[in-house]
């Protein structure tokens, strides 16, 4: 099997860095209730309404 990855993902692995492809793993996953949990701090931070960040994560992570 093929695994497709994110070009800056090979770049990184090839340079020693590993990082976990977040919005892979929100765009499978599909759970607006997990990911809103996930990045609750980040938005808080960020000065991002509940009401604001939820909006966008269903629109651009809701199961389809």
């Amino acid at each position: 099997p093929v695994k497709v990855e994110h070009y800056l993902t090979l770049v990184g692995r090839a340079l020693g860095i590993e990082h976990e492809d977040q919005h892979k793993k929100h765009v499978l996953s599909g759970d607006i209730d997990a990911i809103m949990e996930e990045t609750s701090p980040c938005a808080v931070a960020n000065n991002i309404s509940p009401e604001e960040a939820r909006r966008t994560i269903e629109k651009n992570y809701a199961a389809r």
